[in-house]
C-alpha cells in the first residue's frame, strides 16, 4: 500500500528557458545540424552500416591525418546524404544564434570545442525536470524563512552552512546533522518527464558586473519558455506520524499550507527578481538599449496571480542561497571572478534562465 497520505497537482510552465544540469556532453563530433535548423544526435554505428567502404576510408584518413575540421564536415555531408536511412538518437531545436556559429564552422571546415553542448538531464532519451530541484528550491525558502524569524542570527551565521540548514530545520541531534529528523522527508515530488520536442539549444553568455566584453559562452540544452507540465506533491503518511517530526508538520501538512508557502515563495522571489534586474541595469557590460530589453523581459517574468519558483542552472546568487546568511563579497580590483554575486548567465537574448510559474 501506498504511503501517501494526499496528492497535490501543480499546473506549471516554464516562463524562461530552464537547464537542469546533466553529465552528458555533446562534442561536435556527437551532432550535426541541417539547413532545417535541427540538431541530431547522430548514431555513429549505423551510419557506418549505411556508408560504402570508400566513404568510411575516407573518414579514416582525415582522422589518421588529424583533419579534424574535414573529418566534422565529412561527417555530417555523410549523415545528410543517408538521413532517410538513419534514425537519430535525439533531434532538437536550436536557437538562431547557435545555428550561426555552428554554420560559420562549417563554412570554414573548423572544427571548435566551444561548441560542445552541456544536456539537460534526460530519461530513455526525454527531457526531465527532476522533483529534487523543485523540492530543492522549495527547501531553500523555507530555511530562509525559518532564518528569517531565528532569534540568535549572529550565532547561528559562525556555523557552517549544512549545520545551519539542520539547526534552521531542528534536523539535529547532539550538535550533528541528522538526516533522519531532515522534515522534508514528508514530502515527495515526481520527476517530469517533458515531450521531446520541448528543448531548444541556446548560447548562453556569462556577464560580469566589471567586464565590458560580449561575454563568455556556453551552449546549453534548455527546456524552451512555455513549456506546460503537471507536478504532483505527495504527503507521507510514514514520516508524517514519526514523532520526529511533531512541530515542523506546518512547513507542508496540509494543500492550504502549501497554497501559503507559495504565496511567501513568491513575494521572496518578485522581491529577489526585481533586485538582479537593478543589479545588471548597473553592469557596465550592457548599453540603454539592452537595459530598457532588461526591464521588459524581467517584468513579463510575473503578469499574472500565478505563483513562481526558479529552478537549475543560471538561478544565480539570490535564489540558491538563505537570504542574510552569505552576504555579496565585491569583486577584487582587477580580478572580477574572484568576488561572487556579481555575474550572472543569460541567453544571447538576454533572457535569465530558471523562471517557472506554478498554479493550483
Amino acid at each position: 500500500m501506498s504511503d501517501i497520505i494526499e496528492t497535490i497537482k501543480l499546473k506549471c510552465k516554464t516562463l524562461t528557458p530552464v537547464h537542469i544540469g546533466s553529465k552528458e556532453e555533446l562534442d561536435p563530433f556527437d551532432y550535426v545540424i541541417d539547413n532545417d535548423k535541427k540538431l541530431y544526435v547522430i548514431d555513429f554505428h549505423n551510419l557506418t552500416k549505411v556508408i560504402d567502404d570508400s566513404e568510411i576510408k575516407k573518414l579514416l584518413d582525415y582522422a589518421s591525418k588529424r583533419e579534424l575540421g574535414n573529418l566534422r564536415v565529412n561527417i555530417r555531408n555523410l549523415f545528410l546524404k543517408y538521413k532517410n536511412n538513419l534514425k537519430p538518437i535525439r533531434t532538437i531545436e536550436i536557437s538562431e544564434s547557435f545555428w550561426q556559429k555552428y554554420n560559420d564552422e562549417i563554412q570554414k571546415s573548423n572544427i571548435n570545442n566551444n561548441l560542445s553542448i552541456q544536456m539537460n538531464v534526460t530519461s530513455n532519451n526525454k527531457p526531465i525536470i527532476p522533483g529534487s530541484s523543485i523540492k530543492g528550491a522549495i527547501r531553500t525558502y523555507v530555511l530562509e524563512g525559518r532564518f528569517m524569524t531565528y532569534n540568535e542570527k549572529e550565532e547561528l551565521k559562525k556555523e557552517k552552512y549544512d549545520l545551519i540548514e539542520s539547526k534552521l530545520l531542528k534536523a539535529i541531534t547532539n550538535e550533528k546533522k541528522d538526516i533522519s529528523k531532515d522534515p522534508f522527508k514528508i514530502l515527495k515530488i515526481s520527476d517530469v518527464i517533458l515531450p521531446e520536442n520541448s528543448t531548444i539549444i541556446y548560447e548562453v553568455l556569462s556577464k560580469n558586473a566589471t567586464g565590458r566584453g560580449k561575454g563568455i559562452p556556453i551552449y546549453l540544452e534548455v527546456i524552451k519558455p512555455g513549456i506546460e507540465f503537471d507536478i504532483e506533491m505527495g504527503i507521507s503518511k510514514y514520516y508524517l506520524n514519526d514523532t520526529n517530526y511533531i512541530g515542523y508538520k506546518d512547513i507542508i501538512e496540509s494543500g492550504e499550507k502549501i497554497k501559503n508557502l507559495f504565496k511567501f515563495i513568491t513575494n521572496k522571489i518578485i522581491n529577489k527578481k526585481n533586485n538582479e534586474l537593478q543589479r545588471l541595469k548597473s553592469y557596465k557590460c550592457f548599453d540603454d538599449i539592452e537595459k530598457k530589453k532588461l526591464e521588459a523581459i524581467y517584468s513579463n517574468i510575473r503578469n499574472n496571480q500565478n505563483s513562481l519558483l526558479r529552478i537549475g542552472f543560471g538561478s544565480g546568487y539570490d535564489f540558491v542561497t538563505v537570504e542574510g546568511y552569505r552576504e555579496y563579497k565585491e569583486p577584487k580590483k582587477g580580478k572580477p571572478g574572484e568576488g561572487w554575486g556579481y555575474s550572472k548567465n543569460l541567453t544571447s537574448d538576454l533572457q535569465p534562465l530558471g523562471f517557472i510559474s506554478i498554479n493550483f
